[in-house]
């Protein structure tokens, strides 16, 4: 199934993986690779993620026939561990059923699956490091954190806070910080080494978006304004939000708008919104990241309270953020190119502007729940509601 003709052919990502694994086979031993003083052979085929996963990838030399069958179960897997933390089961309604595949099975979403992106495997880390924190399990949690920090760097946010969110003590707070600075150091300066980054395009979402839609009109406009008003709308709405909000007990209250129960205890929540922040302050991230958001959307929709015209709000914002995306208009026929230019850069306006929100919910809630709760006693807890 495909939404739109941006794709090349099905799983074209976990193919170019497999490929640079395949080219880079035999040039280095795997401490080779990992030694960030040697440069990479140039007929590695112009790999551009961490070097410890081509660096797998090369001893793995996997043949490129079993792209499709481990696309698969990848994909299956991820979409089994999402329904999983987000709560679904055989037993939940039908509107929360319907609302959970509209949010993850969107048509920006649907890109991971469809290209089979290794951000699947970047899911899968952060789901399970969230689940080890829960069961105390500090330090193996934040090695799983640090693998996926330095497969592809925007999990670095995560491993660098994570400390002073999971740690028990002050031997896991300072041991941890500093396991999460060296990380941090390396992944910094391999990625400083890249042989390219992926180029811009429109299916994107990020802090400077704004600058496609500047292009589209032939306005000379300065991508620093751009990402400055990206930076600034989520923020100033992140700090109305954390003002207005309150924590009292198991409920978060965000004014008279909306009351959220029992959202403190998932901590699922918190660092999976984390990883979605840090993603669009980075920059432009192709829509298939836009998961990141699905997942905390649909743990909130599912805790959240209030005057139903406020709940409409919340939920049509949600699936306007997640289905406003050129990856579904610019596959449907609209008679000629200037209309296509138009549906489509308005449809994708409103996605893109429901993404500013939601990005300044996120920071106020999490920045609350950060600073309102008690997460390491919650986390101490067994049974705690992930």
């Amino acid at each position: 199934m495909q939404f739109s003709g941006v794709r090349i052919v099905e799983y074209v990502d976990l193919e170019a993986i497999i490929k640079s694994g395949n080219l880079c086979s035999g040039k280095l031993d795997f401490w080779g690779f990992l030694d960030l003083s040697q440069r990479l052979p140039e007929d590695c085929g112009g790999f551009i993620y961490g070097r410890p996963l081509l660096a797998l990838l090369a001893m793995a030399t996997i043949p490129l026939t079993w792209t499709t069958p481990i696309a698969i179960l990848l994909g299956l897997a991820t979409a089994i561990v999402i329904a999983l933390t987000i709560g679904l089961n055989i037993g939940s309604g039908t509107a929360r059923v319907s609302l959970s595949a509209l949010a993850i099975f969107s048509p920006g979403v649907f890109f991971l699956f469809e290209r089979a992106n290794f951000d699947l495997v970047m899911i899968l880390g952060v789901l399970l490091a969230t689940f080890l924190w829960s069961k105390g399990r500090f330090f193996t949690g934040l090695l799983v954190v640090g693998l996926t920090a330095v497969f592809k760097y925007f999990t670095l946010p995560l491993l660098l806070i994570a400390p002073f969110l999971f740690g028990r003590d002050r031997k896991q707070i300072l041991f941890g910080s500093a396991f999460a600075a060296s990380i941090s150091l390396y992944a910094v300066w391999d990625y400083s080494q890249l042989p390219r980054v992926p180029g811009d395009g429109y299916v994107q979402f990020g802090s400077g978006v704004l600058s496609h839609y500047f292009t589209h009109l032939g306005l000379d406009v300065s991508s620093m304004f751009s990402i400055g008003f990206g930076i600034l709308v989520p923020l100033v709405l992140g700090i109305f939000v954390f003002r207005r909000s309150k924590l009292t007990g198991n409920s978060l209250t965000l004014g008279s708008l909306f009351k959220f129960t029992s959202l403190d205890k998932s901590l699922f929540f918190t660092t999976v919104s984390a990883v979605f922040i840090a993603c669009y302050f980075a920059g432009l991230n192709f829509d298939y990241r836009l998961v990141f958001l699905a997942i905390p959307g649909v743990i909130l929709l599912q805790s959240v309270t209030g005057p139903k015209v406020n709940l409409y709000f919340l939920h049509t914002s949600l699936l306007v953020a997640l289905w406003g995306s050129a990856a579904l208009g610019n596959g449907l026929n609209f008679g000629s190119d200037q209309i296509r230019l138009l549906v489509v850069g308005l449809f994708q306006l409103a996605g893109d502007t429901m993404v500013f929100v939601w990005t300044g919910l996120l920071i106020g809630l999490v920045a609350r729940l950060v600073v309102g709760s008690d997460l390491i006693r919650k986390i101490a807890l067994r049974g705690v509601n992930l």
